[in-house]
């Protein structure tokens, strides 16, 4: 009868042990679930590696456009955080790749200098060089930097007129509120339709920016 007994216990004290094994396995794997591996940002970064950047570069190449972001010439600066410069220095200025917030991001503070024209609406050179397809995607990616998201953001806002089903108005407001605040108040303006004006909009931006430095530079 006791050895009975003394099974019995064994056996729940076994269970009981095992059951609390299962337990701390159980939430160690929801906590692996929502470590930052499985984040928002990282689904999205997959996505836009793995599945958008393959069909751009299909509709670059047969399309053959041609843009200083894409090039094998660009090459990270140290001027600036978000700032690269030409290889071959065809171009002697450096720049962000694409307009935005962190086209103002300078390590030096007090510097008093402001960015050029983004690469993106800068006009390629006779030796532009296009990334493979397999690293289309290279000058836009900054390994564990928020940057990198920032980037595919803005790049597909640019290309799609699109971003999470909505009108990318927030990039145009990052560059001039005036041309958000116009487009915005239109009759026909619609939020969940791609816009089409985007990207002209932001080039005359930066075609008039510079129509003015040079008009203040000859006054000056």
């Amino acid at each position: 009868m006791l050895k009975s007994i003394n099974n019995e216990l064994t056996s729940t004290l076994i269970s009981a042990y095992l059951s609390s094994i299962a337990k701390r396995f159980g939430t160690a794997l929801d906590s692996i679930r929502n470590f930052c591996l499985f984040s928002e940002d990282t689904i999205y970064k997959r996505h836009f590696i793995n599945e958008y950047m393959p069909l751009l570069y299909k509709k670059h190449t047969a399309a053959m456009v041609e843009n200083c972001v894409f090039c094998n010439q660009l090459v990270k600066s140290g001027c600036h955080k978000q700032c690269y410069k030409c290889a071959i220095s065809n171009y002697p200025h450096c720049s962000s790749l694409l307009p935005g917030l962190l086209n103002c991001e300078s390590i030096y503070p007090y510097n008093g200098d402001t960015l050029k024209v983004p690469w993106y609406y800068t006009q390629t050179c006779t030796s532009f060089s296009r990334l493979p397809q397999e690293n289309y995607f290279r000058n836009f990616n900054v390994f564990f930097s928020s940057s990198a998201i920032f980037n595919f953001e803005v790049l597909e806002s640019l290309e799609k007129g699109l971003l999470s089903g909505e009108k990318p108005c927030h990039v145009c407001a990052s560059i001039d509120y005036g041309i958000y605040k116009k487009c915005t108040g239109q009759r026909d303006f619609h939020a969940f339709s791609p816009c089409h004006k985007i990207v002209d909009e932001l080039a005359d931006y930066y075609q008039n920016q510079n129509s003015n430095n040079v008009i203040n530079t000859n006054v000056s």
